[in-house]
């Protein structure tokens, strides 16, 4: 359904009750693991603080050992992807940063399966271009599981490259979709160098279309580039599946 209801508008969409249960995805045991096990699972975290205008870096965060190592080390970064080796996963949890796990299907069977139900669902072969989703990337193809205590820092207001079809797993988050998208032909994420009035000035102009506190079980569609805000109203725990199609309006992403 709502394949065909987009179809002719691609618009970001709410629907209640999509999964029966939500338990059953992803519980806070399991984020457990995967923050003690960044061998095999690849965890980060928002180094925003307190502003919705900040600049959001997404760091890397080493194993425990890494970390108990380096505890006292002073935690420059120089990049994106440097691995932190200040503080645990879980301490980070408690000073109010969201963490992410992006390769969260090696985990949870059922977030595997529903990459593959996706691809094959809105498979589509564009001549010159490949199949989708033709890129297969930390930001696609695979299942984020974002977490966060009550009013921890998400992301500011944003846009994907990817189209996004995002779960509500445990807690609740508000949940805001703008009218405002990012052109095509230019780049997805705001320049890391850009003043704060400006920023300011982009966010605060704006145009929502529907803000929803999101309950456990609930999805929203967000298309590609689509502006959208989330807050955490409680503790809680949410799955992303980032999508990309490799075709003439996207082959640049």
């Amino acid at each position: 359904n709502l394949k065909e209801s987009i179809r002719h508008d691609d618009r970001p969409v709410f629907l209640e009750n999509v999964l029966d249960d939500p338990e059953e995805w992803a519980t806070w045991e399991d984020l457990d693991y995967c923050i003690h096990n960044t061998g095999i699972f690849d965890v980060r975290y928002f180094n925003k603080t307190e502003s919705k205008y900040e600049d959001v870096s997404v760091l890397k965060i080493a194993s425990d050992q890494t970390n108990e190592i380096h505890k006292q080390t002073t935690g420059h970064y120089h990049d994106r992807i440097n691995p932190i080796r200040v503080i645990d996963a879980p301490t980070l949890l408690k000073r109010n940063h969201s963490i992410i796990v992006t390769n969260f299907e090696h985990q949870c069977e059922k977030a595997a399966e529903m990459i593959k139900f996706l691809c094959e669902l809105f498979y589509y072969d564009v001549e010159n271009h490949g199949v989708w989703p033709a890129r297969i990337s930390e930001n696609s193809g695979h299942a984020h599981l974002y977490a966060g205590y009550k009013d921890s820092n998400s992301f500011s207001p944003h846009v994907d490259g990817p189209a996004n079809f995002i779960f509500q797993i445990q807690g609740e988050n508000e949940f805001t979709v703008y009218e405002n998208k990012k052109c095509a032909l230019t780049e997805v994420h705001m320049d890391a160098r850009a003043s704060l009035e400006y920023r300011k000035e982009v966010y605060d102009n704006l145009r929502p279309i529907e803000t929803r506190v999101m309950k456990p079980g609930d999805m929203v569609y967000v298309p590609s580039r689509q502006y959208h805000y989330v807050t955490p109203v409680t503790d809680r725990l949410s799955l992303s599946f980032p999508l990309i199609l490799k075709g003439p309006t996207s082959v640049m992403l």
